[in-house]
């Protein structure tokens, strides 16, 4: 993680691993670059598969002290991100595998299981579900269950961190 306010010899950011490798619901593995952010609002880091072809997954986490607990955060962010497979396909047309989509959306698609997904091509996904409701709870940097964005804080410990798409 070599992005900082100005990494000097012995600071943390030597202490932070630059790839982190997680498995996905496949078992394939999958690398991650891993980027450190630190700010006067604290330690904001991202993680953005390493691939050669577009889309990939994008994960992030923040702790306004620690990045370490940030690292925790966003290590255990990838590994339920990678759990599910929320895709499938048959007959060479791809759906929703169980009426739940996670992912992020991009400048041109989405991004479900690390695959763009043209705007056009998720529009004739969700097409299926005419008729039925939605909720779009939040934005979020990393795809993490959506209760943590309707639950309040609990008194004195801090809310969820969410974070704005990356800038």
């Amino acid at each position: 993680m070599a992005r900082s306010k100005g990494p000097e010899e012995g600071s943390i950011v030597e202490d932070f691993p630059r790839i982190e490798t997680f498995r996905d619901y496949c078992g394939k593995k999958r690398d991650f670059e891993v980027f450190l952010n630190t700010t006067d609002g604290g330690h904001f880091l991202r993680a953005r598969e390493m691939r050669d072809s577009p889309g990939g997954y994008e994960f992030a986490a923040h702790h306004p002290a620690s990045p370490f607990v940030a690292l925790g955060r966003l290590r255990q962010r990838i590994a339920e991100g990678l759990s599910s497979r929320y895709l499938v396909e048959e007959e060479g047309v791809r759906r929703l595998g169980h009426d739940r989509a996670v992912g992020h959306i991009g400048h041109t698609c989405v991004v479900i299981d690390g695959e763009e997904i043209p705007f056009d091509e998720f529009a004739s996904m969700v097409k299926t579900y005419e008729g039925w409701a939605f909720e779009i709870p939040g934005c979020r940097a990393c795809p993490t269950p959506c209760r943590e964005l309707r639950e309040p804080p609990v008194p004195g410990q801090s809310g969820p961190e969410v974070s704005s798409r990356f800038a």
